[in-house]
């Protein structure tokens, strides 16, 4: 999240975002990407992960990194696909495990 702007949705000013993680203290396997806002001190959650989403988000680096050195169309097509599907089972998995906190802390 680097060079990213936002306006803050509580003050509504604008800054630059600075994640921070940390680990859940009910379950030190999982952590939770956030950001702080420098003017009102308003706390904003980007996503969880666990050891498996964090996997699944190396490999999708993984395919990433092969882009520039694919030679052929079929083959650049082939890998945007496993790009692709990745992505959405990474976009699944995180959501899932969003609702599954969400659902532990009501």
């Amino acid at each position: 999240m680097k060079d990213r702007i936002v306006d803050c949705s509580s003050c509504k000013e604008e800054f630059e975002v600075n994640a921070l993680t940390r680990r859940l203290e009910d379950d030190s396997n999982i952590e939770e990407t956030y950001f702080i806002c420098p003017h009102c001190g308003g706390e904003f959650n980007v996503c969880y992960s666990d050891p498996s989403i964090r996997e699944q988000q190396r490999k999708l680096r993984a395919l990433y990194a092969r882009l520039p050195r694919t030679k052929t169309m079929d083959a650049l097509d082939e890998l945007n696909k496993r790009i692709d599907e990745a992505k959405e089972q990474l976009g699944k998995m995180m959501e899932e495990l969003k609702q599954t906190i969400n659902q532990k802390r009501t």
